[in-house]
């Protein structure tokens, strides 16, 4: 589908003072232009009165006029709720009368298109930024289980939540994929993973870019997953949701259902509106949650673990002038969770707690310098602690049946980043040209220490013995610097080209990378249906701190045990690197061919390929009797995409997605073993099916409006199950990601109503509506007895049942 921006400008001068009129329209879904009502048009400029702006908004047949304007340069701004909005600048003449038509193209639309009138013959020219898109309104009616925004990505082809429950976009790790909140980075530091919380209603949009050849985006070598944050808006509005406990219901031990306190309460409460009418606005939002997550596979009343968090998010938006807006953000995000990866085989005295507190304060001052010109600067500063710690202080016990003592592992984790970041924006003729820099200065410092871990067989003999050596203390720091500069070409009306190069330098790799980026697309027929585009660039990674200390980390001293008693022998290993670290990079490549087959139906096919090179990964050699992290890592991704949509209205849609694709690796790679909760075993590196492979992946998704009213949102998928590793009674890998889970298949759905409560004399709205999680009570097992020597080897377990939840949400 098109934006299509088609400008007629006609002058006269029988009069002093200039008019602007002109015709706001909406696309329907048919392709046919609608007139758009209450557009709200605002002129700003320093030629009008002390206010410095004046506004309208469009009549039923979406007609504006604007009349009486002294001349001189103006900013005009268009825009409705629902809609992206339209922006231009003008510099109108005495007597002038310029008429315009403007087409407002949905928020919800996944492809961002800009077609403009070349000249009388109606050629037109097009820029294409691929992106998916996950909406406020996506967000909101999607069933999601705790109702964060993270939970919506997997609504996107070719991203998973892998069996350790974290995300995995388009074959990479999580630490190899970038987040963004209003172009700030918000990752940990340390790990590179997402390390943000945000209540859901402060969110506006999620875009994931699965490749973004655009230069100014770096330090990834996967995916970016970029949020947009709510506005404040020029009418003060209230939301209030989930302000109900739900009861925490469980069988006792006479086989009786019993209420047994609270199993979640997540309020959550967003107040957005002008402080002074159109200069400055607010968008203020808290949530709290407290979750308990049942494992079924463990006793009643010992199979919750517990999150709590309360997150808090502020939003300023000022308006300096017609031509200067200033953005300012503050959010605090502290977390809670206990019992972290309670599964079958780890009951809670087994597993760790988890605790962060922080904050990130962001700027953003975007400057409209000339006609065509836009420079936007950004200062942000992200302060991130993050504690792991045991139950007790048993050793650990990793047995054949079932894992038993005290997680072995304590960290406290104390990290910042100041981030500085400018661009300069600028169109010359057929050029659109983009320049940047991005500077930053990460440290972090803390403890890492573990207590002894016990290997028993399945006749409980001990078989080894680890114990740890060293303070564990670390402490590191990073400066990074980056440059890029970008040019989106017209090259024809039916072509466009991206060119970029990049640079990036960390003073932890002391390496100069230069990262060249290619994408085109190209209209290939005068109907203007197909869309073809692709692109190839280089990517290079960033360096979290972590690996910068891992040659402070304690070493180990493994103690080898005869069955009857006797001591084997003795090893000792001490951490280090091996040789000098450098950025991990990757090249990716694309080609995606998109048509609009017949009216509201639109069919993609994508091709994806990804190799990534010089990874981080844990080596034990033996030899040296050391554990190396190398560079000597390498991954793959490959996939092939099918989508089809349908627009059911303006604002809904469904879609049907299938992936093939392959995610193929080293296997110990650095994050997994060096995480946030570290793996107590270093066994030796292998490669193979990365343990969020998914070859095949069906997934419909979307939103429509139902008669009475209702909004129901479904989420149906189907795809192949998780590998996992085989291994002995004394935890030696026989295979690895080999055997796999079965196949996963689930129905989840949301159904809302909106309502009308009546309130003296006023009608209050409200929604109220159900969640149905895994509607046919398909099992599917989050757990494997993968040990041969157990009895149970084979057994799967731990599937979530059929759930059932209410909602309910007040919205003034």
């Amino acid at each position: 589908m098109r934006l299509l921006l088609l400008l007629l400008i006609s002058v006269s001068c029988f009069a002093q003072g200039a008019k602007l009129k002109g015709v706001v329209y909406r696309l329907d879904v048919d392709g046919s232009r609608k007139p758009l009502s209450e557009a709200i048009v605002r002129l700003e400029g320093t030629a009008l009165s002390k206010y410095g702006y004046v506004e309208t908004v469009t009549d039923v047949d979406g007609l504006f006029l604007l009349e009486d304007l002294p001349p001189g340069d103006y900013t005009l701004q268009i825009s409705q709720e629902g809609f992206q909005p339209y922006f231009k600048t003008y510099k109108l003449l005495p007597g002038s009368v310029d008429t315009l038509e403007v087409v407002l193209q949905l928020e919800e639309m996944s492809e961002v298109v800009e077609i403009k009138a070349e000249d009388s013959s109606g050629i037109d020219r097009s820029q294409v930024s691929i992106a998916t898109k996950v909406t406020d309104r996506v967000l909101r009616n999607a069933p999601l289980a705790n109702e964060r925004f993270q939970e919506a990505l997997p609504l996107v082809p070719g991203v998973v939540r892998g069996p350790d429950g974290i995300l995995n976009v388009k074959g990479t790790r999580a630490g190899q994929s970038g987040l963004l909140v209003n172009s700030a980075n918000v990752t940990d530091p340390v790990t590179g993973d997402y390390a943000i919380s945000l209540p859901l209603e402060a969110v506006q949009s999620v875009t994931v870019l699965s490749s973004p050849y655009l230069a100014e985006y770096g330090r990834f070598t996967g995916a970016v997953t970029t949020v947009s944050t709510r506005s404040g808006g020029d009418k003060w509005r209230f939301l209030f949701t989930n302000f109900t406990p739900r009861l925490r219901r469980r069988i006792d031990e006479r086989g009786r259902s019993r209420l047994v306190g609270i199993e979640s309460f997540t309020p959550r409460l967003i107040l957005t509106g002008p402080l002074i009418k159109s200069k400055l606005s607010i968008s203020q939002s808290f949530e709290y949650k407290f979750v308990r997550t049942r494992v079924p596979s463990l006793p009643e009343l010992r199979n919750d673990t517990v999150l709590e968090t309360f997150d808090s998010f502020t939003q300023l938006d000022y308006v300096i002038n017609q031509r200067n807006t200033l953005t300012s953000i503050v959010s605090f995000f502290p977390q809670n969770s206990s019992f972290v990866n309670l599964n079958t085989f780890n009951s809670m005295e087994v597993t760790p707690n988890f605790r962060q507190r922080g904050f990130f304060i962001s700027t953003v001052l975007r400057s409209v310098v000339s006609q065509s010109g836009l420079l936007e600067s950004n200062f942000s500063v992200k302060r991130f602690n993050a504690f792991v710690f045991p139950q007790g202080d048993d050793p650990m016990i990793v047995g054949v049946e079932r894992n038993s003592g005290n997680y072995f592992n304590r960290q406290s984790r104390y990290s910042t980043r100041y981030e500085g970041f400018a661009s300069y924006s600028v169109s010359i003729g057929k050029h659109q040209l983009k320049l940047g820099t991005n500077s930053s200065l990460s440290t972090f410092d803390g403890f890492d220490t573990s207590k002894p871990v016990l290997i028993t067989r399945a006749d409980s003999s001990l078989a080894q013995e680890i114990t740890f050596l060293g303070d564990g203390r670390v402490s590191a720091k990073v400066f990074e610097q980056s440059f890029f500069v970008q040019d989106k070409l017209l090259v024809g009306p039916r072509l466009g080209v991206d060119f970029g190069l990049r640079y990036d330098f960390s003073s932890l790799a002391r390496q100069h990378n230069f990262a060249p980026r290619f994408g085109f697309v190209l209209v290939p027929f005068a109907d203007g249906k197909t869309v073809v585009r692709g692109g190839i660039g280089i990517f290079y990674d960033k360096l979290p701190l972590g690996t910068g200390v891992f040659d402070s980390l304690q070493g180990r001293q493994i103690v080898f045990f005869l069955r009857e008693g006797g001591i084997v022998s003795k090893q000792l290993f001490t951490t280090g690197t091996a040789g000098q670290l450098v950025a991990p990079y990757s090249i990716s490549s694309t080609l995606e061919i998109d048509r609009r087959i017949y009216k509201q139906f639109y069919l993609r096919v994508g091709l994806q390929k990804r190799n990534g090179h010089s990874e981080f990964i844990v080596i034990p050699e033996e030899s040296k009797s050391q554990i190396l992290l190398s560079n000597m890592g390498r991954s793959s991704y490959t996939e092939l995409q099918l989508t089809a949509r349908y627009k059911v209205s303006d604002s809904d849609e469904l879609s049907v997605s299938y992936v093939r694709s392959r995610s193929y690796g080293d296997l110990n790679d650095y994050n997994s073993l060096y995480g946030n909760f570290r793996q107590p075993l270093i066994r030796p590196n292998e490669r193979g099916r990365l343990a969020f492979d998914v070859p095949d992946r069906l997934l419909l998704s979307g939103t429509a409006e139902l008669p009475l009213k209702l909004i129901l949102a479904p989420l149906v998928e189907i795809r192949t199950g998780f590998p996992y590793a085989v291994v002995d009674e004394e935890q030696r890998y026989v295979s690895r990601n080999i055997d796999r889970f079965p196949r996963f298949f689930s129905i989840d759905l949301q159904v809302m109503r909106p309502i009308a409560i009546p309130f003296k004399d006023k009608k209050i709205k409200a929604r109220v509506g159900v969640k149905i999680f895994n509607l046919t009570n398909h099992f599917n097992p989050r757990d494997v007895q993968s040990n041969l020597a157990s009895s149970s080897f084979g057994s799967f377990y731990n599937s979530v049942p059929r759930i059932f939840r209410g909602k309910f949400e007040f919205d003034f």
